[in-house]
């Protein structure tokens, strides 16, 4: 298992000097080291997550995103609610497994689902050409969403640089 610092500074809780020059620079948190500590436990009687890369954890108000290696959300998920339990012993926020990607239509689509998604667009905004992620949404889904749209924008402008927001068809 591969995760966002090395596995002795997570097991031991004593951080090595690159762990720690990341943990001083905001690239890691102290969420980085519960949550290495929670799914190297869960590892121990779920072999099949001894594989899984841990790419990066981010932070909002209401949720824990766990992004991933390609394939490996679907080892996390099939972890169940050992994971989930273990995870919410951790911290009591939303805790979401994804998929890494760059491509942002993919990004939003794992964060809000397929169904409720018409279409997605990069937008580029006056005066200096920033970028900005529009979310088309079917008619009457934005109560059915898993996740809001200030937490979303939070999310894509960590991972993408670019910030997001709904409109309705």
């Amino acid at each position: 298992m591969k995760l966002t610092l090395d596995r002795m500074c997570v097991s031991t809780g004593n951080l090595c000097a690159s762990c720690t020059a990341r943990f001083n620079n905001g690239d890691i948190s102290d969420i980085d080291i519960a949550v290495g500590k929670a799914l190297l436990a869960v590892a121990k009687s779920q072999r099949f997550l001894s594989n899984i890369t841990l790419e990066r954890i981010v932070t909002t108000q209401d949720s824990v995103v766990l992004i991933v290696k390609k394939g490996d959300k679907e080892k996390l998920d099939r972890a169940g609610n050992h994971l989930l339990e273990r995870l919410q012993a951790v911290d009591k926020r939303k805790f979401t497994f994804l998929d890494e990607t760059k491509n942002p239509k993919a990004l939003v689509e794992m964060l809000i689902g397929t169904d409720n998604v018409v279409s997605t667009s990069t937008v580029f905004l006056p005066p200096f050409s920033d970028k900005e992620i529009k979310i088309k949404l079917k008619k009457g889904s934005e109560n059915d969403l898993q996740i809001n749209q200030q937490e979303l924008s939070q999310i894509t402008k960590i991972l993408l640089g670019m910030n997001a927001h709904f409109s309705t068809s």
